[in-house]
């Protein structure tokens, strides 16, 4: 039986597209600098394996499939500040019902905030804030729960960048970036949720049309702020980091978009600065280590002509596993993209990627292999349709279940979707 949520929302879109259509047939949507963008995507996926399970037993390792249904609403406001910049507010959600296993019906909401602005002498700021409140089951950044429905969490993410630019050849930046997680249940979850602030300095100059080289330093903190025991806090993973990135960033409208953006990072644990005396109360095997690496934040986008574009991306950095353990693991991920536009309607896109997380303990190592095709048709210049299919196989050195919250490291899921959106 249809949930009577998804029933109000059907009812919502007959009342409400037929006008949302009629204002922007109008154009009654845009008013001056301000504009309105109202939207809506029907979703459809089928899903083979919605817990991420690999078939083994009937608890923690459910090898089922399921129909899910998306609704996704997004607004989006913006006010253009002529040759000054702009103020953008938006919203979008996803609402997923499950046609089998509807006790997993879940929902995510998400706003954003994003300001950017220039002085007639060179002087800026771009602000951007993106909060998420979701219980969806696609996991943290460190794959944690992943394939676990309701897991109610939210996050919050604020970027920062303010400076000076000196005759359209180079520029001076001071940089902020935050960043907070925190998950509902403290009891199971405790150990996920944290804070992390980074400060950082940056300059750039314009080394060819459109394209600038750039030099960053940042030092950042974690705060792990949730504690099954208040003594625990003395010996969790806190730990802060310096990191010196470098590489390069075009203007809009060159031939590349993206960054290419490589460094280094040195990573130190609060407990081992803390004295022999106290890192004297720690077991030996669950002693914190200090680690450096190489680290990798690159997504570029070669615009091969108007309606072609390859892409590629490498990244690399340290992610700790939680503030309860030393465990921690290098992550690299590399993929390739493809996109094509053919008759100025039909916009096909294919990617494959491959990741590793090599952790530093148990000898355990997962790779990834990840795979997309899309296809999207504009049939109007406010309504578009697709279709889709994504594959992902995670394989494990481990089948240590405590390596993963009490699943098994290995499974493989396929899933097809088709989509209806309106944007107006």
């Amino acid at each position: 039986m249809m949930n009577r949520n998804m029933v109000y929302l059907v009812i919502a879109l007959i009342v409400l597209v037929p006008h949302m259509i009629m204002a922007e047939e109008e154009g009654r949507l845009k008013f001056g600098n301000f504009k309105v963008v109202p939207g809506l995507t029907v979703l459809g996926e089928s899903n083979d394996n919605i817990y991420e399970g690999n078939g083994e037993n009937e608890t923690t390792e459910l090898e089922e499939s399921d129909w899910i249904t998306h609704a996704k609403p997004q607004l989006g406001l913006q006010q253009i500040i002529p040759d000054r910049g702009a103020i953008v507010l938006g919203y979008k959600g996803d609402f997923a019902y499950y046609s089998d296993y509807s006790d997993n019906d879940w929902v995510s909401n998400t706003g954003m905030l994003d300001f950017d602005y220039i002085t007639p002498r060179g002087l800026f700021v771009d602000f951007s804030m993106v909060y998420t409140e979701t219980e969806d089951p696609y996991g943290s950044d460190n794959e944690y729960k992943s394939g676990i429905p309701l897991t109610d969490r939210s996050t919050n993410r604020i970027k920062c960048k303010t400076g000076f630019v000196h005759e359209e050849i180079s520029k001076v930046l001071l940089l902020y970036n935050f960043y907070k997680q925190d998950y509902k249940n403290n009891l199971l979850d405790y150990s996920q949720d944290y804070e992390e602030k980074e400060f950082g300095f940056g300059v750039e100059m314009n080394v060819a049309t459109k394209t600038w080289a750039f030099l960053r330093w940042y030092r950042g903190y974690r705060d792990y702020f949730t504690h099954l025991d208040p003594e625990d806090e003395t010996l969790d993973s806190d730990y802060h980091w310096q990191k010196i990135v470098f590489g390069f960033t075009w203007d809009s409208g060159a031939r590349f978009s993206g960054e290419m953006n490589f460094g280094y990072k040195w990573l130190d644990y609060d407990v081992n600065d803390s004295g022999i005396e106290l890192q004297s109360l720690i077991p030996r095997q669950d002693r914190y280590k200090n680690k450096d690496n190489w680290v990798a934040a690159t997504s570029v986008t070669y615009h091969v002509n108007a309606g072609t574009d390859l892409t590629l991306e490498i990244a690399n950095d340290i992610k700790p596993v939680g503030s309860d353990s030393n465990n921690y693991y290098e992550d690299t991920r590399v993929g390739l993209g493809f996109s094509h536009l053919m008759f100025q309607r039909l916009k096909l896109a294919a990617s494959v990627a491959y990741s590793c997380a090599d952790y530093r303990l148990n000898r355990r190592k997962d790779d990834n292999y990840i795979g997309t095709f899309n296809a999207d048709l504009q049939i109007l210049h406010w309504l578009k349709a697709g279709v889709g299919y994504s594959y992902k196989q995670k394989e494990s050195s481990s089948n240590n279940a405590l390596d993963n919250y009490g699943k098994n490291n290995e499974y493989e899921v396929n899933r097809y979707f088709v989509n209806i959106s309106a944007v107006f």
